[in-house]
C-alpha cells in the first residue's frame, strides 16, 4: 500500500496507508479474538466511527482550501467544524445522545 500511495500522493499517502493498515489489524485482531474467546465487538459503532472518522479529515481539508485567510486561522476553524461534524454524524446515527455529548463538553466524567 505505501508502495502504491506514497509516490503519488506524498505524505497524506503515507498516512491513509497507516490508517488502512491499523484498521485492517483492528479487524483481523477482532476476529482472532472472537474465534479464541466469546468476545462481543460492537461491529455497527466501530463502523461508523471508522466512517465519520474519515470524513472529517475530508471536510477540514475542503474548508481550509476554500477558505482563503490566515492559515492558522483556517487549520483551527476547520478543527473545530471536524469536532462538531463527528458529534453531530455520531448523535444523528444515534451512537451517542446530547447528555453524552454534554459530558463530553463540561469535562465530566
Amino acid at each position: 500500500l505505501n508502495l502504491i500511495l506514497i509516490p503519488r500522493y506524498s505524505i497524506e499517502g503515507a498516512a491513509l496507508a497507516s490508517a488502512l493498515s491499523f484498521v485492517l489489524m483492528l479487524f483481523l485482531s477482532v476476529i482472532f479474538l472472537r474465534r479464541k474467546i466469546k468476545l462481543i465487538s460492537p461491529w455497527r459503532s466501530w463502523a461508523v466511527i471508522i466512517i465519520v472518522a474519515s470524513i472529517i479529515p475530508l471536510a477540514s481539508k475542503l474548508f481550509i482550501k476554500y477558505l482563503a485567510i490566515n492559515i492558522y486561522v483556517s487549520t483551527i476553524l476547520g478543527l473545530i467544524l471536524g469536532c462538531v461534524i463527528y458529534l453531530w454524524v455520531l448523535y444523528e446515527l444515534r451512537v451517542i445522545n446530547i447528555k453524552e455529548i454534554m459530558k463530553v463538553l463540561k469535562n465530566e466524567k
